[in-house]
């Protein structure tokens, strides 16, 4: 099953906790198994900021710039500076 990530996002916007809680676990269960570890990047980058848990997010931007450097696509910087942007206006 491919759950995607609007799922989830849509639950966090609306404050259901628990229901964000398990959606989130198999979006990344799902990626995982998918080999999506770009994808799950940002999810959790985007997710650690809107928890104000600053350090993943840095750590996992971090992660993401090597693996955007190595692909060296322009999405793949787009991605890459749309992270670094979340990361900059939450410190």
């Amino acid at each position: 099953m491919t759950l995607g990530y609007g799922a989830p996002a849509l639950a966090v916007f609306r404050g259901r906790e628990a229901q964000a809680a398990q959606l989130i676990q198999a979006a990344t269960d799902d990626a995982g198994r998918r080999g999506e570890g770009g994808g799950l990047s940002l999810v959790l980058i985007e997710a650690a900021v809107r928890s104000a848990v600053l350090e993943r997010a840095a750590g996992a931007v971090q992660r993401l710039s090597g693996i955007a450097r190595a692909c060296g696509t322009d999405w793949a910087g787009g991605v890459e500076a749309r992270s670094r942007a979340l990361v900059s206006e939450a410190w």
